[in-house]
């Protein structure tokens, strides 16, 4: 059971009982005086290692304010993209967004423990972020595998086939959108729900006037 998952049913039962849903950490918005480390943990097993590794998905779908992209580098915006979702695939993990030579760069990890790409410790990465970026901070991270259920034009190359699997990677804002959704689908179709989606796109603004875009959720009944 993934953290993502185990949050959202707990939140779930406790609505169900008319009880307030205990406290499910939050999208982190500031940096937190010490980075999100978790101890030395035992040996690693087969599903350890399952759960740590990255996602195995032709491209990510990417959000802007116009629409969603399959893949940061393509121009061919979607109002929506139906997709299939297996809750028992949401994979949990930890990102840090920092400022460097080029723009926007992040570290993630899986465990609280490794760096996933460098191999460096958490805490070490972490720090390492503040160091170069004393604005940087942290969120909590959902990647998500899904199946389209229909062809999907690019902008370039051919489409991607009804049947491809492509990646959600949710933090900060989009993951606060997801988990708002989550809780009422476990609770209706249970933790190892399939789930057919309508995934489409909301423009939102923040407090300093920067526009930026969320993914949103509805489920197919047909």
């Amino acid at each position: 059971m993934t953290d993502i998952v185990a949050a959202a049913l707990a939140a779930a039962q406790a609505q169900a009982a008319q009880v307030p849903p205990p406290v499910v950490p939050a999208v982190v918005t500031q940096a937190p005086s010490t980075p999100m480390v978790a101890p030395a943990a035992a040996p690693r097993s087969l599903q350890d290692l399952m759960q740590a590794a990255s996602l195995n998905v032709d491209v990510f779908i990417a959000v802007k304010e116009y629409g969603l992209l399959l893949g940061s580098k393509d121009t061919k915006f979607h109002q929506t993209i139906d997709v299939e979702m297996r809750l028992p695939e949401i994979k949990s993990g930890y990102t840090w967004r920092y400022q460097a030579a080029g723009g926007a760069k992040y570290y993630t990890s899986y465990d609280g423990v490794t760096e996933a790409r460098t191999r460096q410790p958490w805490g070490a990465a972490c720090q390492d972020a503040m160091r170069m970026d004393p604005k940087s901070y942290g969120s909590d991270l959902a990647e998500i595998p899904v199946t389209l259920l229909s062809d999907v034009e690019r902008s370039a190359g051919t489409p991607l086939k009804a049947g491809t699997r492509v990646g959600l990677s949710l933090s900060y804002q989009n993951l606060k959108e997801f988990m708002a959704w989550l809780p009422e689908m476990v609770a209706k179709h249970g933790m190892g729900a399939t789930l057919k989606i309508r995934l489409g796109f909301r423009g939102k603004q923040n407090g300093g006037g920067t526009k930026y875009a969320v993914i949103t959720y509805a489920e197919l009944t047909n």
